[in-house]
């Protein structure tokens, strides 16, 4: 039951991108918040979508904390398209 806190602890703060990276807070929680915004940057994508106003800001911050560089998202975003089209 230790991850539920860092799970909540994610949840509420989703949108602090800026937090990324920063001491004070739990790895784990930055890694949640993280792959959290990469996976909604995947699927806007994948419907078509411009990327959203948290990504563009924050793109690089993102793919810093998570060690991936636009090759890998790509590779990603490829790998999970049979997966999102399951309805």
């Amino acid at each position: 039951m230790e991850a539920l806190p860092t799970v909540m602890a994610a949840i509420r703060r989703h949108h602090d991108l800026d937090m990324l990276g920063n001491d004070g807070d739990d790895a784990e929680m930055h890694t949640l918040v993280a792959t959290g915004l990469v996976a909604e940057h995947l699927m806007r994508r994948h419907e078509g979508l411009d990327a959203d106003a948290d990504w563009k800001q924050h793109k690089e911050r993102v793919q810093a904390w998570l060690l991936v560089d636009d090759d890998e998202l790509s590779h990603w975003e490829d790998e999970l398209a049979p997966l999102l089209d399951i309805t």
